[in-house]
């Protein structure tokens, strides 16, 4: 049959896939580890493979920043399909804002007190509308290092895939996201009407739908 595998995105951890997991898939969480000094974002996808049982078919989903890791790691054992969520294939599919980040040094300046004390001015344009959702947010966020943060910022700033997948990649987009405008995105099997970045939470029913699809 296989197994499946979810990545959260940045900062994120298995809250945010908990309504899609109350849709009954069997899916396993891998939640972020701390990086290592200057640790490349190969080195970082390789160690995070290592809780993967590679006896069986492996399918791994990717959200967000957990997308781009999802394609490192193809890159170390094997897989039998990737799944990505909200996120991106290439340095042209990312953001401007996001390649921004490390050439201007802001991610030196993004620290964990400065997401929660600025969340309310962004929250609802990009996303977060109830006061649950807000709360799971608040709640995923203080559970990271200022290290983890700086590190993963700078990784999504700066990453270009320089290698080919010969697996199939399912790309799940909502066309309202504003981390990873749709304009940029290259190839989206299933887009979600009005979805955003956290459309993994506010609409978990309609991605269940589509994961059972492409799950094993």
């Amino acid at each position: 049959m296989g197994k499946a595998y979810f990545i959260p995105g940045l900062g994120f951890n298995e809250e945010v896939i908990a309504p899609i997991l109350a849709e009954g898939l069997d899916i396993q969480t891998i939640n972020w580890i701390e990086p290592q000094t200057k640790e490349s974002i190969a080195n970082y996808a390789a160690r995070m493979a290592r809780v993967i049982d590679t006896n069986e078919p492996i399918t791994l989903i990717g959200h967000s920043f957990g997308g781009i890791i999802a394609q490192e790691i193809s890159q170390v054992i094997k897989l039998q399909k990737i799944i990505l969520i909200s996120t991106c294939k290439s340095r042209e599919e990312n953001s401007l804002g996001l390649k921004s980040l490390s050439p201007l040094k802001l991610n030196k300046i993004i620290k964990k007190s400065l997401i929660l004390k600025t969340f309310p001015l962004w929250s609802r344009n990009y996303g977060y509308e109830t006061r649950e959702e807000m709360e799971v947010f608040k709640s995923m966020i203080q559970k990271n290092t200022n290290t983890y943060l700086d590190w993963a910022l700078k990784s999504i700033s700066l990453w270009k895939r320089n290698f080919e997948i010969s697996i199939p990649i399912i790309h799940i987009h909502g066309d309202e996201d504003r981390t990873f405008p749709i304009k940029n995105i290259k190839n989206v099997t299933h887009i979600i009407k009005g979805g955003n970045h956290f459309m993994i939470f506010k609409r978990a029913k309609e991605i269940s739908e589509l994961l059972k699809i492409h799950l094993p």
